[in-house]
């Protein structure tokens, strides 16, 4: 059995994977959810903040679910849209592909912070 099998059958079969909408198609994913954080300081009132700026998501495909990817593809995620940003890492051995996304952008003024 070789690496690429192996993997198919451990981690494509199991609970890991979850079913997502990848430019209206429905293909499985493995699904990571967090967020970006920015450090900002405001310097009349002497305080350093930690602020959430944006959603971040990294989706696991199978190559050969997804070709022809690119940034600003749209990703439905539990009715929640994510997009594109980059393509994170390209797995030969394992032949999937992680794209880095991303929902709710902040930006902020230089000198309008909170």
């Amino acid at each position: 059995m070789s690496i690429k099998e192996a993997i198919r059958e451990s981690v494509w079969q199991s609970e890991l994977v979850e079913p997502v909408i990848y430019n209206g198609k429905e293909v499985p994913a493995i699904v990571n959810i967090g967020s970006a954080a920015a450090v900002r300081k405001n310097f009349f009132r002497n305080t350093t903040v930690n602020d959430a700026v944006r959603d971040e998501a990294e989706f696991t495909f199978l190559a050969e679910n997804i070709q022809g990817f690119k940034p600003g593809d749209k990703i439905i995620h539990q009715g929640t849209e994510w997009r594109v940003d980059k393509l994170s890492l390209w797995d030969t051995i394992a032949d999937t592909i992680v794209l880095s996304c991303s929902k709710n952008n902040k930006g902020f003024a230089r000198g309008f912070e909170k």
